[in-house]
């Protein structure tokens, strides 16, 4: 079977991030019309150009996506739209995608919630809310420290897929720069 460049399965996702991330700022919803064709996109995708092995692929990657999202969405923690938004990342970018994509949106969440605690001017109250959620396997009350505006997670998701695709070609620039000169 034949190698399929990554960038063929990143423009159809440069399209939905570009979506989601529209539809998450301007009515703060990533809408299923988005995410569920991405989906099949995808698998439908990595199946016809790789078999077996692209589908699974895509499987696992969507998968992944949608247990560690899925699991953020039971705790409290996001949206739905956020949840498939994930699903639809790994089933176009595969597992080593959506696992890059989790670290990096975990990153860039994180500092946009941070940033948001600074500047309404809650950060102690947001911090042991934070804590105490963590040390009891759920999210804060949100009454307790209700964030105006919230964070736009599918924003966070969107930046953090795009690092995660910026660090694939990086990692082959590096490794084929070694290769070439017999360091590896």
């Amino acid at each position: 079977m034949e190698t399929v460049e990554p960038f063929f399965y990143h423009v159809p996702l440069f399209g939905v991030l570009i979506v989601a991330c529209y539809t998450d700022l301007s009515v703060k919803k990533v809408y299923n019309w988005t995410t569920l064709p991405g989906m099949l996109l995808g698998l439908t995708l990595h199946a016809g150009l790789q078999g077996m092995q692209g589908f699974m692929d895509s499987l696992l990657g969507c998968g992944l996506g949608l247990v560690v999202f899925g699991t953020a969405y039971l705790m409290g923690g996001m949206g739905g739209g956020d949840v498939k938004l994930a699903g639809a990342i790994g089933a176009l970018g595969g597992v080593s995608l959506s696992f890059w994509s989790i670290v990096y949106s975990g990153f860039i969440g994180g500092i946009m919630a941070l940033v948001l605690l600074v500047w309404q001017g809650k950060l102690r109250r947001g911090t042991s809310a934070a804590v105490q959620g963590l040390l009891r396997l759920k999210s804060p009350d949100p009454e307790h420290v209700r964030l105006k505006g919230e964070v736009p997670y599918g924003v966070a998701m969107v930046v953090g897929t795009f690092l995660a695709i910026g660090r694939t070609y990086v990692a082959e620039d590096m490794a084929r720069w070694f290769l070439e000169r017999g360091v590896a």
